[in-house]
């Protein structure tokens, strides 16, 4: 989806359908508490072209995972432009489970950087 995406409070953002494909969008502007949801697997469920508004303050944005894949750490958001990581939080704090941001290869083209998350050993 081209072209700007405002989520209000309360609003719900999800990457793919059950698991499948991911949620490819220009720009998002979040104007207070709300959730992004997606599937960890091969695809990066929620992928960001243009920029992100973030007015909602730190911790904000819950990240909403509906099920936890093995150890190893996953792309969750792709994104260019500032970096939101501290508005983003996990909804359900796991033990061994991790937000982590995951900078750009130095042979990449793309200017993009990924929230990750990292699950591991303790859940």
């Amino acid at each position: 989806m081209n072209g700007f995406v405002a989520v209000e409070v309360g609003g719900v953002i999800e990457g793919g359908d059950e698991g499948r494909g991911g949620l490819t969008l220009g720009s998002v502007g979040f104007y207070g508490a709300a959730t992004l949801q997606g599937h960890l697997g091969a695809a990066t469920p929620i992928v960001v072209t243009g920029g992100l508004l973030l007015n909602g303050g730190d911790g904000s944005i819950a990240i909403e995972l509906p099920e936890l894949p093995a150890n190893g750490t996953y792309h969750f958001l792709q994104h260019s432009g500032d970096n939101p990581f501290s508005a983003l939080r996990l909804a359900v704090p796991t033990p061994g489970v991790t937000l982590v941001t995951i900078a750009p290869r130095a042979s990449s083209t793309s200017p993009s950087t990924f929230i990750g998350v990292q699950c591991g050993p303790g859940r």
